[in-house]
């Protein structure tokens, strides 16, 4: 939730980290960084408790003129709708209050979810360098790990609660659940303790 920070006279503050329902956001869904980014208010369904995934935002190179625009999403799979937990919902009804608050005073609207101070995408490079890394400092972890680190956590915490790798699958955009299984095969020698254990507690009481 908090990162530390060197103010220019060399003090060290903690503060709430900004991008914190963005973190959560990705841990939950198992989203790609540039599919969050693309996410629009009236792709949440807060009645049904779900977002719908169905863009991506790409950010041209300086040489390019710097730019941005949305495009579909990876595959026609990646097009997905994800149920979002309860705890989830509450903490972006907070974030949309905040972030409404934030840009009304300065004049400014915009219909993305996680958006810059001018209401335009994120760009993970400085998602990443500002906020991510000092976050994973902050928790004690390597700050050698990229955003796709929680993308990859979500499906790893699935796998590891024995959610069938399809439900995974589906919930990452995944073509296949080939891809899944291969992508995730690290999880998979717990998956088939707990079948074996399960299957003996089944067949012999």
């Amino acid at each position: 939730r908090v990162i530390t920070r060197t103010e220019p006279d060399g003090r060290t503050v903690t503060v709430e980290n900004k991008h914190r329902t963005l973190f959560a956001f990705m841990l939950c869904t198992g989203a790609r960084p540039s599919e969050c980014f693309a996410v629009k208010w009236s792709d949440i369904d807060f009645d049904r408790s779900t977002v719908t995934i169905q863009r991506s935002v790409e950010w041209l190179s300086k040489k390019q003129g710097g730019s941005w625009y949305f495009k579909d999403t990876k595959t026609k799979s990646s097009r997905r709708c994800v149920p979002l937990p309860s705890p989830m919902l509450q903490q972006l009804r907070e974030h949309r209050a905040a972030q409404s608050e934030a840009l009304l005073k300065i004049g400014i609207r915009t219909d993305l979810v996680f958006a810059s101070s001018d209401g335009t995408p994120l760009q993970r490079r400085n998602v990443s360098r500002r906020y991510f890394k000092p976050a994973l400092r902050a928790a004690g972890l390597s700050d050698d790990l990229s955003l796709y680190a929680l993308r990859h956590s979500c499906a790893t915490l699935l796998l590891q609660a024995n959610v069938h790798p399809k439900i995974v699958a589906e919930r990452l955009g995944h073509s296949s659940v080939t891809l899944t299984m291969d992508v995730y095969s690290h999880v998979l020698p717990t998956m088939q303790t707990e079948a074996t254990a399960q299957l003996e507690r089944m067949l012999y009481g």
